[in-house]
């Protein structure tokens, strides 16, 4: 039994996509509006302090510096809405076109993640720490 609190968070998920185009009309229907406006005006109130903050202040804003101050809050916002419509995005699994899997492929579930080749798996084993601290060369005389 879920409580009331649950319940509200759990209907305010984000719809599950697998397609970009899926994706932009989540967007377009202001599916992240709703949770992603507050941070934007956070994050934005934030920016326009850092950077407009001295021209507002002094009273030499012009339209250009206006522009600015519109996209301290479009940016985050945008930003946001990627996070949060990636949080909710759905591996498609790959197969035949009829939806199927082919015989002999590897069975994909989408939570393992992806095998490394030999070669970048070796090159990755070799960057330990102690493999890229290089101990000083002794002086030449």
């Amino acid at each position: 039994m879920r409580s009331s609190a649950m319940r509200a968070v759990a209907g305010r998920r984000c719809p599950p996509w697998s397609r970009p185009g899926e994706a932009i009309r989540l967007f377009a229907r202001g599916t992240t509006v709703h949770p992603c406006f507050p941070v934007a005006g956070v994050v934005g109130c934030v920016l326009l302090a850092i950077n407009e903050g001295t021209q507002l202040a002094s009273g030499q804003a012009g339209w250009l510096t206006w522009v600015q101050v519109g996209l301290n809050f479009v940016v985050p916002f945008l930003v946001a809405s990627y996070g949060y419509l990636t949080a909710a995005r759905v591996p498609r699994v790959h197969g035949s076109a009829a939806g199927e899997q082919e015989k002999g492929a590897p069975r994909t579930t989408g939570s393992a993640p992806p095998r490394l080749a030999p070669a970048a798996a070796a090159l990755l084993a070799s960057w330990t720490p102690a493999a890229l601290i290089r101990s000083p060369s002794p002086p030449s005389r």
